[in-house]
């Protein structure tokens, strides 16, 4: 089972909080162009189940192609979305498609994942279109967000001065926990999406 291959090929446990942060990234705006690539780490928990691992997303209007890693660089799995819809392929090889990635990506995997929210909020601004309430601290940067059935918590932004892109946060809802770390900030989505299974 593909799910039980991933969990295998992944470290258990989740990320500590206190992970090391890298150089300062470009400052992205909530006024900026919609384009951009991030590299980091992820960690999922849920019940009993828990996994950790690398990811690398490119990001447009018109196109995501989010790939996860294992801890030792492995491909374990792509989601793209474009316009045609939504495909994952997995490392051994299995390609799934649906006209929605979270919805996909719940069914293959069994991970329910705020794919459609996560773009705005690696950003710390809301996604637009939908009620949300939200803290911010003294620069006016988010502290805490609720949208979406998802809480996100802030706990680290650039060290750049007056810079409002996150570095780490936790996504919650009942019973399920996302943690992101964002080592690598880019402003538009590098031209090679190849997959290193």
């Amino acid at each position: 089972m593909f799910f039980q291959r991933f969990v295998l090929a992944c470290a258990t446990g989740i990320l500590a909080a206190c992970a090391s942060l890298q150089q300062s990234p470009p400052s992205l705006s909530a006024n900026a162009a919609d384009a951009f690539s991030i590299s980091g780490r992820i960690a999922l928990r849920e019940h009993d189940r828990n996994l950790s691992g690398g990811i690398r997303w490119q990001h447009s209007k018109e196109r995501d192609d989010i790939l996860l890693l294992s801890p030792l660089g492995q491909g374990v799995m792509q989601i793209v979305r474009d316009e045609s819809g939504a495909t994952l392929r997995t490392a051994d090889g299995k390609v799934y498609q649906a006209p929605d990635a979270e919805e996909l990506a719940a069914t293959v995997t069994g991970w329910h994942l705020p794919l459609s929210g996560l773009a705005f909020w690696v950003r710390g601004v809301q996604r637009p279109g939908s009620a949300a309430h939200d803290k911010r601290d003294e620069a006016g940067r988010l502290q805490n967000l609720v949208q979406d059935d998802w809480r996100v918590d802030y706990a680290a932004y650039s060290d750049a001065p007056n810079d409002r892109l996150p570095r780490l946060m936790t996504m919650t809802r009942p019973e399920l926990e996302l943690k992101l770390v964002i080592d690598d900030w880019e402003r538009a989505p590098a031209a090679d999406s190849s997959v290193p299974f």
